[in-house]
């Protein structure tokens, strides 16, 4: 704002005074109509060209619409420029090129109008709040540092997401860290770095480790023992409800032995094949033993089990099948 400067000097004349007036010679009511005028032709002419933009989008869609209909060759000419219209190659080349072209202003709309609304709805959120962050950074001046770096943090894991560890059973835990690569560190080492000490001390983890395993062998115990009571009880049960087991609907049934448990991985595939079913003539059928598991077991897939359950597999089908063959079909079999 331009002020003209005034002097006034005091009766004695020993006194000059400065003084400074408030009068705006371009103050800016004088613009202020020749703004809004500018203002209105503007929005007009953005309004106008909008139009435009869009009765062009349309026409192109059109087009489009016309090109894959079935009567494409009378519209191609209206479209695009044809030297002869006879030539079905040059019809067909022009017409695939026209509407890569078509394609290709179309995306570039949509793009353009993506980016038009966004920044629309940036601007409209800023006159919403035009300064944001203005206290928030006067704040951080103010505040101490460590509360400055928590805050900080705080904001990194809202963003990001938190530290994850993972611990594994050989005594190592991976970290993983949004802003870092991930690590593989020993818990021994990870504990030392922590500031409860006393927490992580290997005193308090070899109690803690010897109570878990504990308690552990406890669960499998009684795991153990009342599966092997139901089991046994279900042995009984079935035992007790069939009396004379040599025969069944006719046929001849060998009666299954009872054998102690014994560990399937040392046992060979011919062993769990024979244990598993056992096929005799077409007369006589002996069922096979039951495989024997203990009641609580750790086991871990691989290869050789996968070649048992498939022998298993195949020598149940074999059995059904056989069965199904002796079987007359008015009587009704569940099978095994």
């Amino acid at each position: 704002m331009v002020r003209d400067d005034e002097y006034v000097t005091d009766g004695s004349g020993g006194t000059t005074t400065r003084l400074r007036s408030e009068i705006d010679p371009l103050e800016d009511a004088i613009y202020g109509n020749f703004h809004r005028k500018m203002r209105r032709e503007e929005k007009l002419m953005l309004t106008l060209e909008r139009n435009d933009v869009l009765s062009e989008v349309d026409t192109l869609n059109h087009n489009l619409q016309l090109l894959q209909q079935y009567d494409w060759m009378r519209h191609l000419p209206s479209i695009t420029r044809i030297d002869d219209p006879n030539d079905y190659d040059e019809l067909e080349s022009k017409k695939n090129l026209t509407i890569i072209e078509i394609n290709k202003i179309l995306r570039k709309y949509d793009n353009w109008k993506r980016r038009y609304d966004k920044l629309t709805n940036d601007i409209r959120t800023f006159n919403q709040n035009p300064h944001p962050n203005d206290s928030y950074e006067q704040d951080e001046y103010s505040i101490p540092v460590a509360q400055l770096r928590q805050r900080r943090l705080m904001q990194k894991r809202k963003l990001l997401g938190p530290i994850i560890k993972l611990r594994l059973n050989n005594g190592h835990v991976i970290i993983y860290d949004p802003e870092k690569p991930s690590v593989s560190v020993k818990e021994d080492e990870l504990c030392s770095n922590q500031k409860a000490i006393s927490a992580c001390s290997p005193r308090s983890t070899s109690a803690s480790k010897s109570a878990s395993k504990s308690s552990n062998v406890k669960k499998k115990h009684q795991i153990t023992s009342s599966t092997s009571s139901r089991r046994k009880r279900k042995d009984d049960e079935y035992s007790s409800a069939i009396s004379t087991p040599t025969e069944y609907q006719g046929y001849r049934i060998q009666q299954t032995q009872q054998v102690d448990p014994v560990d399937l991985e040392s046992m060979e595939p011919k062993l769990v094949q024979k244990l598993n079913f056992a096929n005799d003539k077409l007369h006589n059928i002996t069922l096979g033993l039951d495989l024997p598991l203990t009641g609580y077991q750790d086991f871990q897939l691989y290869r050789g089990w996968l070649v048992k359950a498939y022998d298993f597999l195949n020598q149940r089908m074999s059995l059904r099948e056989q069965l199904d063959r002796l079987i007359p079909d008015s009587q009704e079999y569940t099978g095994p």
